[in-house]
């Protein structure tokens, strides 16, 4: 798996303020990937949705999220049957990039900036409906995923991303048990009680 990161001096369609992304392709079994973000000395000092800077907190979780996307669609990958990655829901996809980048980059994005995103969730639990639209794929999806580590282990995400079901909700119910309105019942449930650091 090879990877790398450039950095632009000036924003472009893919490399602006607030936003990254990644180029994949496989090479047979390797992934090469290229990271493209907007200089961190290029941002004019705004801030992001939640209210954090662009500061040195924030490029590393977001390189952590970008680098991230590589293990979920490796193994999805893997498999040559059932449901792709990018045709399950955009909270999935992006949230599990996202709670990759929250969880394995900066002590600050694991328990404040995490703890933001469950802060908004609890002022408007309706950010995730009854059918599991999300108001914001990253940051409600974060806590999703989050969730399903909590209460399934981090191995039921791998067993879902590696499942042979035809949908990613036949994935879903079949390594979870869960319907979207059960998921979306016991989420609301987790996501009201729990503490950052500390499982309910």
């Amino acid at each position: 798996m090879g990877s790398l990161q450039r950095l632009y001096a000036f924003p472009t369609d893919f490399a602006r303020e607030g936003l990254a992304t990644l180029q994949v392709e496989f090479v047979g079994e390797q992934i090469e990937a290229v990271v493209r973000m907007l200089a961190p000395s290029r941002h004019r000092g705004g801030t992001t949705a939640v209210g954090a800077a662009y500061d040195d907190e924030y490029f590393k979780k977001v390189l952590a999220h970008e680098v991230g996307t590589l293990y979920p669609l490796a193994l999805n990958h893997r498999k040559s049957t059932g449901w792709a990655f990018f045709d399950g829901p955009k909270w999935f996809s992006e949230g599990l990039q996202e709670y990759i980048g929250l969880n394995f980059s900066t002590d600050h994005a694991r328990n404040i900036t995490q703890a933001r995103y469950f802060d908004a969730y609890r002022v408007d639990p309706e950010r995730v409906t009854l059918d599991l639209g999300v108001r914001d794929a990253y940051r409600d999806g974060a806590l999703l995923v989050g969730f399903l580590h909590d209460r399934y282990g981090t191995g039921a995400v791998d067993r879902i991303l590696l499942s042979n079901k035809d949908t990613f909700w036949s994935a879903v119910e079949d390594v979870t048990g869960l319907t979207p309105q059960r998921l979306h019942a016991e989420f609301r449930t987790w996501a009201l009680a729990v503490q950052i650091g500390v499982n309910p």
